[in-house]
């Protein structure tokens, strides 16, 4: 009896080692699996942000553009109503000449109104 119950215990202690190497085995592959999964997850999540910066660096550049091209735009509108304020000058002040050398020439100042002749004869 004793014999057989020294096998039996050898079988059983046979048996809880393998079920414990099995289990050990398991848990080791399960652990690998899940940190591949982590690195996985982080590689995708890495990639995410990369796209994401590439994608908020475009939009800053077409901000950018948009606004460089909105200051170009008011740059040449202030240009074009300089050079019309500037000829609008010009123009009066050619009017003021104008008119100050027909008012003298009215009023005979400077000798700007010949000189009439009167002859009876």
């Amino acid at each position: 009896i004793e014999a057989r119950l020294r096998e039996e215990r050898a079988k059983l202690e046979e048996k809880v080692t393998a079920q414990l190497a099995e289990e050990e085995a398991a848990m080791l592959a399960a652990a690998h699996q899940k940190k591949e999964e982590e690195r996985k997850e982080k590689e995708l999540l890495e990639k995410m942000l990369q796209e994401n910066e590439k994608k908020i660096a475009q939009a800053q550049k077409e901000e950018e553009d948009r606004q460089r091209a909105a200051d170009e735009q008011r740059f040449q509108e202030m240009e074009r109503k300089q050079k019309e304020a500037a000829e609008e000058r010009e123009r009066k002040k050619k009017e003021e000449t104008k008119q100050k050398k027909e008012q003298a020439k009215i009023l005979g100042k400077g000798k700007a109104r010949p000189k009439l002749s009167f002859s009876l004869g």
